[in-house]
């Protein structure tokens, strides 16, 4: 009975190993993430931080965008009532 599931056990083991083997990695093996063309570590850490880096300067870049605009309004306002519209009409969340 021992032998029995010994075998089974080393059976399914040599299964595994090559079906492992043959397969394509997975998307959670070291040096495979998604979007990365499996490259090296260190290649994937930069190319992230440059992506990431130029979406940060992009988002600064409207946000000073938004306050150049709204310094723009306040300037030109000649009362409380046109300085007041000039911030940002804000959305209430739809549910």
């Amino acid at each position: 009975m021992k032998k029995g599931i010994v075998l089974a056990t080393y059976v399914l083991f040599t299964m595994s190993t090559a079906f492992a083997e043959s397969s394509p990695p997975s998307s959670n093996s070291p040096g495979s993430q998604p979007g990365h063309g499996g490259k090296p570590k260190g290649e994937q850490t930069q190319e992230h931080f440059e992506h990431a880096k130029s979406r940060h300067v992009e988002e600064i870049g409207k946000h000073i965008a938004r306050l150049q605009k709204a310094q723009t309004c306040v300037q030109a306002a000649a009362n409380f009532e046109a300085m007041h519209a000039c911030r940002p009409k804000r959305q209430k969340p739809e549910h």
